[in-house]
């Protein structure tokens, strides 16, 4: 608000839900926690409610001698998952989904159980513990989003026992660079992960040096994506220079300017151990996109997506770019490329391959 103006701030406490935490019939302590609905990364740390295990913001109670518990939950949802881990024994796990507050929770009963958990140990040559190493796992979208932070411990060992109930995706970063070391989808009937050697992982990557004839005008960063779009890598550049470890496969740097602008440099079959020189990179002339809606009465319920593709074939590579709605013509910069136009409402998709340069107009009926 402007200088002398009022400002009026609603809070609001959200539901919340009473219960017990038993084994058998006998209540056990517990810690009871709900599945962040909003995640956030590590600078949030110390932020109130902020989590770092969950990677978002949670409230946490303990349950008393009797197993009872209340907790406190986000407002206005639809849905909430809840947690309860043993204090005396963290393979003891229960978990529980709820349907809206208006419905009513009842009194709730997390009956823990003894699970298998996520386990394995990492070494870095001839047996020895590599610590600390970082280990992040994830799964799910929107409300079914899961995810766990945890290190290794001092002999190089890990676990997790509050796991979803599908497959979800392991990463494992160097620490403290966060250099990524692995990415695997582990399956619920194989979490013995046995050793996984770092010299290895090391072996397996590449590394890719080269130079922006433009740095000044970055404005949005440059980072590299791999053809899944499941690792992406910051790449600090150094008067333009730039020299990151990747590894091997298939990958595309792309810059960012602004929202929606992207310049996208192909680098196909990085091999183990590989270092390229891409030389220097230098950007064409952006291209515009007018986006012309022939039919004003589908305007209003109407949204689109702009989709970067790369690598054609069976190495094809999508990348969002951005998401327009349908509310008047609209110009888009564009870096050129090949792109796909997106209807959201009836998946209707246009093909664009576009030019330095170039103005494309493309009639939306």
């Amino acid at each position: 608000p402007k200088s002398g103006e009022s400002l009026e701030l609603r809070l609001e406490r959200g539901p919340s839900v009473r219960g017990s935490c038993i084994a058998g019939a006998v209540p056990m302590r517990a810690r009871v926690w709900f599945e962040p609905v909003t995640r956030g990364e590590e600078w949030y740390v110390g932020a109130p409610g902020f989590e770092p295990r969950l990677r978002g913001f949670t409230r946490t109670v303990e349950a008393d001698g009797l197993g009872r518990f209340e907790l406190i939950l986000p407002a206005d949802k639809d849905r909430y998952r809840i947690w309860a881990q043993a204090l005396d024994d963290p393979s003891w796990v229960a978990t529980q989904v709820l349907g809206s507050a208006d419905d009513g929770f009842g009194e709730v009963v997390l009956e823990l159980a003894p699970r298998e958990g996520l386990r394995g140990r990492i070494t870095d040559g001839g047996g020895v513990p590599r610590v600390p190493v970082q280990l992040w796992a994830h799964s799910g979208r929107g409300l079914g989003t899961w995810s766990r932070s945890f290190t290794t411990e001092e002999d190089g060992s890990f676990s997790l026992f509050d796991l979803p109930e599908g497959p979800f995706e392991l990463t494992i970063l160097e620490m403290p660079s966060r250099e990524e070391l692995l990415w695997m989808r582990v399956d619920p009937n194989s979490l013995d992960l046995g050793t996984i050697d770092c010299t290895d992982l090391r072996a397996r990557r590449a590394r890719l040096v080269g130079r922006f004839a433009d740095p000044g005008e970055d404005e949005g960063g440059v980072e590299a994506v791999d053809r899944t779009r499941r690792h992406r890598v910051p790449v600090e550049l150094s008067g333009g220079f730039f020299d990151v470890t990747l590894p091997a496969g298939d990958w595309a740097l792309v810059r960012r300017y602004g929202d929606t602008l992207l310049d996208l440099f192909e680098v196909a079959d990085l091999r183990p151990g590989e270092v390229r020189d891409l030389g220097e990179l230098r950007s064409d002339r952006p291209a515009t996109v007018r986006l012309r809606f022939l039919d004003p009465t589908a305007r209003e319920p109407d949204a689109f997506r702009i989709v970067r593709t790369a690598f054609r074939g069976k190495k094809r590579m999508f990348l969002p770019v951005a998401e327009v709605p349908a509310a008047g013509d609209r110009d888009l910069t564009l870096a050129p490329g090949r792109y796909v136009v997106v209807r959201e409402a009836t998946r209707r998709r246009w093909a664009l391959d576009l030019l330095p340069a170039e103005l494309r107009l493309l009639d939306i009926e």
